[in-house]
């Protein structure tokens, strides 16, 4: 349970307060202030001044030339640095929920679920207090580019990964995998990714059994073989682009039966699946390469 902040609470340049915002004398330039005023109109009843807004948003070296800049999440965002009590209730409201689907999703237990949680509230809005240096709270970090919902996710999700590693010298995520997490723009597909690889490659070689037996002949040769369209186009009597499309063509009916496959066997919604089958795309001639190889495909 969070406790109460006097709303007039001061942190840093931001102060909110319950009385209405004023326009300063020396104006900030006129994206900005449209931006504070969009701000104020999708988050109603949150008063950030105009000066303390400007300064924030200045301080995260973006522009409203970006067209990912999330305005009001970003307005939000300040208040809640402020820590105003009615915006942080607000995003508690708005944007927590996500936090406990998207660890449940990974299946980190409710034990875990609840302590992350308390711990992500307190250094969200108000720093990490075990840092040996006074450390300011983690939504400064948000930017405004990008859904703020999709930021809160990832940050989550990285926070379980450590705690599972810590807690468990068995789990199978090694310290490689988990820096690949942490540079990559969501951090849960790829471990929805690894977690999943089995069903994955079972919907690809699934995907194979479906193959023409000219497919199948064009699959040997590409992936066994080791022929390139060019002797693939000689071989047929065809030019290369010819053997080209045949290639792509093949790579997008796989890819297609392994979505199908996909979709019925893992309650997924649909941008994730999207995402999860553009990841297994990416590893397709592995996957295909490796299982035609196999005694078993034929």
């Amino acid at each position: 349970m969070l406790a109460r902040v006097d709303p007039s609470q001061a942190v840093g340049d931001l102060a909110v307060t319950d009385e209405a915002p004023r326009k300063p004398r020396g104006s900030p330039p006129s994206w900005l202030e449209d931006a504070w005023n969009e701000g104020r109109r999708e988050n109603d009843g949150i008063v950030v001044p105009l000066e303390a807004f400007a300064s924030y948003v200045t301080s995260k070296s973006v522009s409203r030339a970006s067209n990912a800049l999330r305005v009001a999440e970003l307005y939000l965002a300040c208040a809640c640095a402020a820590q105003s009590s009615a915006a942080i209730a607000r995003f508690e409201q708005r944007y927590f929920p996500v936090v406990g689907r998207a660890l449940r999703r990974l299946k980190v237990a409710e034990s875990v679920i609840d302590d992350l949680e308390g711990s992500l509230r307190e250094k969200l809005f108000f720093g990490d207090s075990t840092s040996p240096q006074k450390q300011a709270p983690w939504i400064t970090d948000y930017s405004g580019v990008g859904p703020l919902e999709s930021w809160l996710r990832t940050i989550a999700v990285r926070a379980a990964l450590k705690v599972v590693r810590r807690n468990d010298r068995n789990v199978e995520l090694d310290d490689r995998a988990l820096d690949d997490m942490d540079r990559a723009p969501d951090p849960e597909l790829l471990y929805l990714r690894k977690m999943h690889a089995p069903q994955i490659e079972a919907a690809i070689e699934r995907a194979m059994a479906t193959l023409s037996t000219r497919e199948r002949t064009l699959v040997r040769q590409h992936y066994l073989e080791a022929m390139g369209i060019d002797a693939i186009g000689k071989h047929y009597g065809v030019h290369r682009a010819t053997a080209a499309r045949w290639l792509a063509a093949l790579r997008v009916t796989i890819a297609r039966q392994v979505r199908e496959s996909l979709a019925i066997e893992l309650s997924l919604g649909d941008e994730e699946l999207e995402s999860l089958v553009r990841y297994a795309a990416r590893d397709l001639d592995f996957s295909v390469g490796r299982l035609v190889a196999a005694p078993k495909v034929t």
